[in-house]
């Protein structure tokens, strides 16, 4: 019996001093709007707040200064050692606003993507999101935008023609997504906020192949998140010439 209850006090004491609880809990809602605010401009409008019990979270909808949707997730989360689930609950924060904006535009995206690389080496290869086999639903939910194609170059001058069509194509797709994202605002908080954050993953990237089937050399780029950054057509090229070794370009 002493030693239930010198267990218990231990967790007790274990969960105060880690900052964890013992049960869910979230952050307020104008904790979340604040953090919003900080991270995509105080533009942004609340839609609806939903709680999703079965993956101890709640979901709020927001509206950007440009009327497009997307999510803002408050959660509770088991600490985690080699695998295994720790007792209590941290409260975080994270957002699935790059892929939301993405799906938003995805019709418009492909048209991009048909007119630049019809007739051409390139094949959208496929558009997926870094994911393991352990993580749930919701959490694949909120990871970021991996593009990827593939090209039939073999020579020089076809390299560089691809890697035109690269820039283009890149650029068009840039400023159709208009990305307004101070992600930098979410990891150096200085508060008890955790927020969870995958800085400029929503990415592009062209693979060169050698004859069998290897990939042999690839350049890639990540969408821009502000005004300033956007990418025209020739930075964008010689931001992509610049990652391929000496080897492709030689050919």
């Amino acid at each position: 019996m002493k030693r239930t209850v010198v267990i218990i006090i231990s967790i007790i004491m274990l969960l105060g001093v880690s900052g964890c609880t013992a049960f869910p809990e979230y952050h307020s809602e104008d904790t979340i709007q604040t953090v919003t605010e900080e991270l995509f401009g105080e533009a942004v409008t609340l839609l609806t707040m939903e709680e999703d019990k079965e993956n101890k979270r709640i979901i709020y909808t927001y509206e950007d200064g440009k009327g497009r949707e997307f999510r803002v997730f408050s959660y509770a989360e088991h600490s985690n050692f080699d695998g295994a689930d720790l007792p209590g609950y941290y409260s975080k924060i994270t957002e699935s606003y790059q892929k939301d904006i993405f799906m938003l535009h995805k019709e418009e995206f492909d048209a991009i993507v048909e007119k630049h690389t019809k007739d051409t080496g390139i094949t959208l290869d496929y558009i997926s999101c870094d994911t393991e086999s352990k993580i749930t639903d919701w959490q694949v939910e909120i990871m970021p935008i991996y593009i990827r194609f593939t090209s039939d170059a073999t020579t020089k001058e076809q390299v560089e023609e691809d890697i035109r069509v690269m820039a283009e194509m890149g650029m068009e797709a840039d400023a159709l997504l208009d990305f307004e994202y101070d992600w930098e605002k979410a990891r150096f908080r200085e508060d008890d906020v955790i927020c969870d954050w995958y800085p400029n993953l929503c990415r592009m990237q062209l693979v060169f192949e050698v004859a069998n089937d290897k990939m042999k050399d690839r350049t890639q780029f990540d969408f821009s998140v502000s005004e300033e950054e956007r990418w025209t057509e020739e930075e964008l090229y010689t931001y992509l010439i610049e990652q391929l070794d000496e080897e492709t370009l030689a050919k």
